[in-house]
């Protein structure tokens, strides 16, 4: 089963931008490529016709004279001025397709009827390529000789190869500009996005690291809760835990500052351990003790055992002071509180208070639990010193509780 995405992973941008944008990218500019590469030789053949349809007319002006058409003196003149501009091949004909002059060459004579078709319907040209030993480029147009004549149709042929070669290699020099622009553009942007990514993976990192701070000072509920929204608060039923240096005044007075910091410190590293070890959560340090609290079914046993592992542990320390407990379970609220940016998550009520009471009528290593606690679990040591009906500030009725030690856990 694959669990929820840590909410404070880095964001993968570099990653999906590989997987999911540059592929996308890549067939765009394919597809771009393309696509202009056929524009080029769409213009390319569109400037070869109008560039065509000015010679023809030249053609048309140089056979102007008293020469009978289709003449030898006619024909020389439109080899001449034909050879001139480049072409293979001319011929000169009449608008009902009838011939009048054309040079020796008779390439320009061929598959006219499907050259002929779109001319003067759609366009004043038309164009074909032939392919035979080489490419050649065929191109018919009507040229208008004024008003009161009719206008001729002018074919010509000429040899592609050179012009092939002119016009691919300048489409190559366009794609190419435009392929290493794209790429420059994409490099561009790969290195914004690792520069992002960059950003992300160092803030993210801070806040793991702030997050890993937080969780040494505040309790499991309280990181939980961290994120909600609602901040409403609950009432549930939970075990509390009261923990207490004795006489912490007295010895605070006339201990040195790193005695008192390592006494404390003590405590709070054995108690914090085993109250987690048995899934209870601290709630909060309170300096000379704790408040620690446990939920669920089993919340009772997992207390008992986890203050019979705790006052041992503590009284073989040999501190200068001794630890007492107190035990009660009961309904507790569990709520945000504060005001404007100073917010405690906690618990609070009659149980918590209860706890506090009882805790400090325990002596050095015993644990006074209420009747609401039971008996400690089979499996703990435990050395029942007396049971009482004790009076508790704010309770109106005696509490019941046992006076409880611990040897070891079997």
């Amino acid at each position: 089963m694959t669990g929820a995405p840590d909410p404070i992973a880095p964001f993968p941008l570099r990653r999906r931008f590989v997987t999911w944008v540059v592929p996308g990218l890549v067939v765009m500019v394919i597809a771009l490529l393309v696509v202009i590469s056929q524009a080029l030789s769409g213009t390319a053949e569109r400037l070869y016709r109008q560039e065509t349809a000015f010679k023809h007319r030249l053609l048309v002006a140089a056979m102007a004279g008293p020469d009978a058409p289709g003449s030898a003196p006619q024909r020389e003149r439109l080899e001449t001025e034909a050879g001139e501009l480049g072409f293979n091949c001319a011929a000169i004909r009449s608008a009902d397709d009838q011939l009048i002059v054309a040079t020796s060459a008779a390439g320009c004579l061929q598959d006219r009827t499907e050259l002929f078709e779109t001319l003067g319907q759609t366009d004043m040209s038309a164009f074909t390529e032939r392919v035979t030993d080489a490419t050649q480029w065929v191109v018919a147009s009507l040229v208008d000789r004024g008003a009161g004549a009719l206008p001729l149709i002018v074919v010509t042929q000429q040899d592609a190869r050179s012009l092939e070669g002119l016009i691919g290699a300048t489409t190559k020099l366009w794609l190419a500009v435009i392929f290493l622009g794209l790429a420059a553009v994409l490099g561009v942007a790969m290195w914004l996005i690792g520069l992002a990514q960059t950003q992300i993976d160092n803030r993210t990192a801070a806040l793991v690291l702030a997050r890993q701070s937080l969780a040494r000072f505040v309790s499991r509920h309280v990181q939980s809760s961290a994120g909600a929204d609602d901040g409403a608060a609950r009432r549930l039923p939970a075990t509390v835990l009261f923990l207490d240096i004795r006489d912490f005044s007295g010895f605070a007075d006339g201990a040195r500052p790193e005695e008192i910091t390592a006494l404390v410190n003590r405590v709070a590293e054995v108690a914090f351990a085993q109250i987690l070890a048995h899934g209870g959560d601290v709630d909060r340090l309170l300096g000379d003790g704790l408040i620690a609290w446990f939920e669920g079914e089993d919340r009772r046993d997992r207390a008992w055992r986890a203050v019979a592992a705790i006052l041992p542990e503590l009284d073989a320390a040999a501190l200068p002071r001794g630890v007492g407990a107190g035990l009660h379970d009961g309904d507790v609220v569990e709520a945000t509180l504060g005001a404007g940016e100073r917010l405690d998550h906690t618990v609070l009520g009659g149980t918590v208070n209860i706890a506090a009471r009882l805790c400090a009528r325990a002596g050095a290593g015993r644990v006074i639990a209420s009747d609401q606690m039971g008996p400690p679990p089979a499996d703990v040591q435990a050395a029942i010193h007396g049971k009482e009906a004790l009076t508790l500030k704010g309770v109106s009725r005696p509490m019941h509780a046992i006076n409880v030690g611990f040897s070891r856990i079997v």
